[in-house]
């Protein structure tokens, strides 16, 4: 019993800690950026994020995070390129915090204007805007990866939704302790 509860607790330490890397990989190479309490870690750097964001990526996508204040905006997702765009119907405050290899060229735009990032690094940018419209691509498909599929979805996960899968293991955990006695 002993190692069951072991292992449980292994599992939720390694669920919590890989729970905000993101793997890119690219044809410049790849390298690890991690989120750790509202900081993004890349390149040895430390860059606090401008908002919580929202992280989106698929095997073909650059990866993004994307914030908005208001939740009545709409974001649209293209599932087999890295493209999205935010359609709201009152000024929003929009952050975008793109992952990228170097080789990709991100442009994003409000509305015809085309946004200048507030931080560029060669695998890091960063829009900040208030806009009714704002639209992101990539035109080189970095592609992402994780070390497994269920990594890949805690990858994702929010501090509500690790909270309530530590609160699960909990219950679980005092489940079984109780069955065996």
């Amino acid at each position: 019993m002993m190692y069951k509860l072991a292992l449980l607790f292994i599992m939720i330490l390694v669920f919590t800690v890989w729970g905000g890397v993101l793997l890119v990989k690219g044809p410049s190479g790849n390298y690890t950026a991690a989120v750790i309490n509202g900081t993004l870690v890349v390149d040895g750097q430390s860059i606090p994020l401008p908002q919580k964001v929202s992280w989106y990526f698929n095997g073909s996508y650059t990866v993004y995070g994307i914030y908005y204040g208001n939740p009545q905006c709409l974001l649209s997702l293209w599932p087999d390129r890295p493209e999205f765009y935010i359609t709201c119907t009152v000024g929003t405050d929009i952050a975008i915090v793109v992952l990228k290899d170097p080789k990709a060229k991100i442009i994003c735009r409000d509305k015809n204007n085309i946004l200048t990032p507030t931080t560029a690094t060669q695998h890091l940018e960063m829009y900040r805007t208030r806009s009714l419209y704002v639209e992101c691509k990539s035109n080189f498909s970095a592609t992402v990866s994780t070390p497994s599929l269920l990594i890949a979805v805690m990858a994702g996960a929010t501090a509500a939704s690790m909270s309530l899968f530590v609160a699960l293991s909990v219950l679980l955990l005092r489940r079984a302790l109780k069955e065996e006695h």
